[in-house]
């Protein structure tokens, strides 16, 4: 995407590539969509929104047009907040504001066990060998 720093929002980072609103419209328009959309939702949805965002995508991606960028940001935001109102809406859980004081603590030691044998089935480093412990008794 060409950009001109001077007029552009600071939401810019939210613009997918132009080929992903396409696949978005196509797959929203597809028969497998709207069976998908109406076993799940019980009706069909508006698909225009993609179709829009896919128009000024190109729009923005060819003439660099800021009014065309601050509508796809608009819609990324509506469809962010709309994925997010289920766990924001959950009283379920309490969230936090900062991580709790001991975030850094030390891992205890058998979880620095599993982790290094994860390393080790990824191949990054051999497993330290335990001492040997003798197992004769005396009756």
């Amino acid at each position: 995407m060409t950009q001109n720093s001077e007029n552009l929002p600071d939401d810019v980072w939210l613009i997918r590539e132009c080929d992903i609103y396409k696949e978005e419209y196509d797959t929203c328009k597809s028969r497998k969509g709207r069976r998908h959309q109406w076993y799940t939702l019980g009706c069909k949805l508006d698909c225009s929104k993609w179709e829009d965002d896919y128009k000024n995508c190109l729009l923005y991606t060819k003439s660099n047009d800021v009014e065309a960028a601050n509508k796809i940001i608009e819609n990324e935001k509506e469809r962010y907040f709309a994925r997010r109102k289920a766990s924001l809406g959950n009283n379920m859980w309490e969230y936090r504001d900062s991580p709790p004081e001991d975030w850094n603590k030390p891992v205890p030691g058998w979880e620095n066990k599993v982790s290094l044998f994860k390393a080790y089935n990824m191949g990054k480093k051999p497993i330290p060998q335990e001492e040997e412990r003798s197992s004769c008794t005396i009756l």
